[in-house]
């Protein structure tokens, strides 16, 4: 079963999620760049989507063009029934698809959050790892499923589950992250080092729930008859 990754590299850097795509026989992945040119591939293709994060905001102006093609391709996967499972700034993508801009936060998160959930057996309370400046905006019909008290987390709309936090963000990804990032978050007062560690001491951990999400989207959202 085919599935489509956008993301701003050529390659998608899945992570933990990459397990559970081979464990439900999901593959192989074909990858679209935001940069690249338009016409992108037509979802109807693909049996699943997954739009991963960026260092982009939504309401960056330089990046508009790239963000229509992005929002086309979720409107398109929505209107045909194609699961979309989009975290960060693909949440954000995806609520501004569906008529739900996003706004700059009063202050960004950047490390293990707990959520407060309305239903943990779908997104569990955590901790998960968040690196986000722009709050996560909830479309109209769409069901608030987690959030902290700066963001909402996670909602639900259809075949569409949207995630603030990083699910799929493996220990090593992570530390990438915090070497291109260092002066953003010197700025901010986070402990890297800290956040490193907590990250590397709990891999087991993270992995194990992000495969429950998975699970639990897959089974429950992506694949139910009744969506």
């Amino acid at each position: 079963m085919p599935v489509l990754a956008v993301c701003n590299a050529k390659t998608a850097n899945l992570g933990f999620l990459q397990e559970r795509l081979a464990f439900h026989e999901l593959g192989p992945v074909t990858t679209v760049c935001r940069t690249d040119p338009a016409p992108w591939p037509d979802p109807g293709g693909f049996d699943l989507v997954v739009a991963v994060g960026s260092r982009w905001s939504v309401n960056d102006d330089a990046h508009a063009a790239a963000l229509r093609h992005e929002g086309d391709l979720y409107r398109k996967a929505l209107a045909g029934a194609v699961p979309v499972l989009a975290i960060c700034y693909g949440a954000h993508a995806l609520a501004l698809a569906l008529g739900a801009p996003s706004h700059p936060a009063p202050q960004p998160e950047a490390g293990f959050v707990v959520v407060d959930t309305a239903d943990p057996a779908l997104v569990p309370s955590g901790p998960w790892l968040t690196w986000h400046s722009d709050l996560l905006a909830v479309p109209v019909g769409a069901t608030l499923v987690a959030r902290t008290p700066v963001a909402p987390q996670a909602w639900s709309l259809g075949r569409a589950l949207a995630l603030q936090f990083h699910p799929e963000l493996t220990p090593a990804e992570l530390e990438s992250w915090i070497d291109r990032d260092a002066d953003w978050m010197q700025e901010h007062h986070i402990d890297t080092e800290a956040l490193l560690t907590d990250a590397r001491s709990h891999q087991e951990s993270l992995r194990e729930r992000a495969h429950a999400l998975f699970d639990a989207y897959w089974t429950r959202i992506a694949r139910s008859p009744d969506r």
